[in-house]
């Protein structure tokens, strides 16, 4: 088979001059190369650089200074999307769109992209796909990507999205068995990080290519059905939302009830008449600064009840959501004014739920800010990615005393998740919520999914994992450390 030898770097307008340079040596040293593709935001017609020295270049450059700036030009615009054919044949598909712009010309790129009649070798886009940034959680991929890599199976995809790293997934094939993909992100040449890659490539249109062995799983293959979309999770019982009748766990089996006789209670941290604080099973967050303590708790009623407007006459001005309330508010006192720390709080009010109870977060200030975003990015995974789960739309309240939020909460027949994020200690905080209805099936892990985004701890999600385990020493010691760090703010020794 007749291959091509390519090289591929990412830079930006700065860098041009020295990468073109590192170009010349590389041809020397590890060439020569049939072509070398120029991925980046920089401008394309760089003609009064000199090119002696190297290789036939290709310019996919992402630059809208030649660009009238209008929506109507890029979604029309051949600079920003197309598919060039290069001299051995060989078709690269182009997308240089960020994801708010993808949307808009979705049509235009599928109408290119449908026009292909011969197969796309090389596919090079600012933006991951949804499937591939699944198991990024730094990254928001875009559908319009996967679309376009479902169509054409390109034999390598890179993709530019996150700058700072490269990151390449073992290959994975498609079902003719032709040909394996292989997805790239190339960072920038200043990421200090591998900033070019060299491959070669079959240019013979009709040859199959032999499989490697280290083939895993195709992500555009996996049928969401079959995926743990409702992970198991300790702090809901063991159980899942779904449209199944969910089964009914007795106080004496239920993992937050003092009538239970394999009760973790090595892990509680403050107990008062109505409500108690425990430490999380397998903790989210990590020691950080002055917090030798992971810090992630959870907050929950003595009472055996699924959600707190269950009807029950006066329940939300009841002793127990009191305590709840006093101690959620003591917890952020300690986060801000102890650790300087802002805090964010999740919970599920569910029909379907077992044992209810909050789970509180400390999160560094500098990430506080980004916490919109980072619900954003999940809805649109949960909603695009999972389409069997609840479609998710948050509400943002900036008052506990707005009539509209007020008439969620307090309607016994609603179902709801909630996120209230508390920048510092005294200001007033931002509420996100978002109906569901009792059929619908819930990710128990999406408030962790949410936090782990924010926090950049992507390994972190499932409470289970290698990451997160501790002995129950460490729960002991994580215990004593947070009644030290808690102690000043103790409901519980206030009220004696």
């Amino acid at each position: 088979m007749t291959k091509a030898k390519i090289l591929t770097v990412h830079l930006s307008s700065d860098d041009l001059n020295a990468v073109i340079e590192k170009i010349r040596k590389l041809n020397t040293n590890a060439g020569p190369f049939d072509h070398v593709l120029l991925l980046g935001d920089f401008d394309p017609q760089f003609e009064n650089i000199c090119m002696t020295g190297t290789p036939p270049i290709v310019s996919l450059s992402s630059t809208r200074a030649l660009q009238a700036g209008t929506k109507k030009d890029y979604m029309t615009s051949q600079n920003l999307f197309g598919i060039r054919k290069l001299t051995d044949k060989l078709q690269v598909g182009y997308i240089i769109l960020d994801n708010n712009e993808l949307v808009d010309a979705k049509e235009s790129i599928l109408s290119v992209f449908n026009e292909a009649h011969q197969r796309i070798d090389i596919l090079v886009t600012t933006a991951w796909s949804v499937s591939c940034a699944e198991k990024n959680p730094n990254i928001l991929g875009n559908g319009v990507i996967d679309e376009i890599v479902k169509k054409v199976k390109p034999r390598y995809h890179f993709a530019t999205g996150d700058a700072k790293s490269f990151i390449e997934f073992e290959p994975f094939a498609w079902p003719d068995g032709k040909y394996a993909t292989r997805f790239i992100n190339l960072p920038t040449y200043q990421s200090k990080s591998k900033w070019a890659y060299a491959f070669n490539i079959g240019t013979d249109e009709s040859a199959s290519e032999e499989l490697p062995r280290n083939l895993i799983e195709n992500p555009y293959l996996i049928n969401p059905s079959r995926k743990r979309l409702l992970e198991t999770d300790h702090e809901t019982d063991g159980t899942t939302t779904g449209p199944k009748k969910p089964k009914t766990v007795l106080p004496t089996d239920c993992h937050f009830c003092f009538t239970n006789p394999n009760v973790e209670d090595h892990m509680f941290v403050s107990i008062s008449d109505h409500a108690y604080l425990t430490t999380a099973k397998g903790p989210l967050s990590v020691p950080r600064g002055d917090m030798d303590f992971s810090g992630h708790c959870l907050l929950i009623p003595i009472e055996h009840i699924p959600k707190l407007n269950m009807g029950q006459e006066k329940f939300l001005k009841s002793e127990s959501v009191k305590e709840l309330n006093s101690y959620e508010k003591s917890i952020v006192n300690m986060n801000y004014k102890k650790f300087d720390m802002s805090s964010a709080v999740f919970e599920i009010h569910s029909d379907r739920s077992i044992h209810f109870h909050k789970q509180l977060i400390p999160v560094p200030k500098y990430l506080i800010m980004k916490f919109h975003d980072a619900l954003q990015r999940q809805v649109h995974l949960n909603n695009e990615r999972y389409k069997s789960n609840a479609k998710l739309d948050f509400k943002t309240f900036n008052s506990q005393d707005d009539s509209e939020y007020l008439d969620i909460v307090n309607d016994q027949k609603q179902n709801y998740l909630k996120f209230t994020v508390y920048e510092t200690s005294g200001s007033v905080p931002t509420i996100y919520i978002s109906t569901i209805q009792p059929e619908d099936r819930v990710d128990l892990q999406f408030g962790r999914r949410v936090v782990a985004f924010l926090l950049r701890l992507p390994k972190r999600v499932n409470w289970s994992s290698s990451a997160c385990k501790q002995s129950k020493e460490q729960e002991e010691e994580e215990v004593r450390k947070f009644q030290k760090g808690y102690s000043d703010f103790d409901i519980a020794n206030k009220a004696e």
